[in-house]
């Protein structure tokens, strides 16, 4: 782990839900699909900043918090996509509409804008999923899931 983030924090379930939620318009504390939320299913108290759990959790990292990061990320990824899919381009036949979309999601989750090679190494994957035939919806969904799942994202 870099130097850099070695002394910031995870953050809370807490803090990740209100994230989404400001940024994205979705609730993740809410069932969804039939199905309680990841959050719900993991057990992640979600109390506000009275509940006594904030304050006694361990935000060091622990291999359990890791699995319940790639559970929540995916899930809060493909909703996403579903509440925004209508509007989401492909490189081709619209690459400049595809990058600007990318460099919005960029600003939304990292509250910054993708660096060059960033671009360049998401488009490279997005075009390497549509050739092994997964939808556009899909592919997207993966990017938006590497953004969240990222230490980039979950560190304060």
């Amino acid at each position: 782990m870099s130097s850099s983030l070695t002394a910031r924090r995870l953050m809370t379930p807490e803090q990740f839900t209100t994230h989404i939620q400001t940024r994205f318009g979705l609730d993740l504390s809410k069932p969804w699909r039939g199905r309680t939320s990841a959050l719900q299913r993991y057990l992640l108290p979600l109390g506000g900043l009275d509940h006594d759990t904030i304050y006694e959790r361990d935000r060091d990292l622990k291999v359990q918090h890791l699995l319940a990061v790639q559970a929540i990320a995916w899930e809060a990824a493909v909703r996403i996509i579903e509440k925004n899919s209508a509007a989401l381009p492909t490189p081709e036949p619209q690459p400049d509409l595809w990058k600007d979309q990318l460099q919005k999601f960029y600003i939304r989750i990292h509250s910054r804008p993708a660096l060059d090679q960033e671009v360049q190494f998401l488009e490279q994957r997005f075009r390497q999923l549509l050739q092994q035939n997964v939808s556009p919806q899909q592919a997207w969904t993966a990017v938006v899931y590497t953004l969240l799942a990222s230490v980039e994202f979950w560190y304060l």
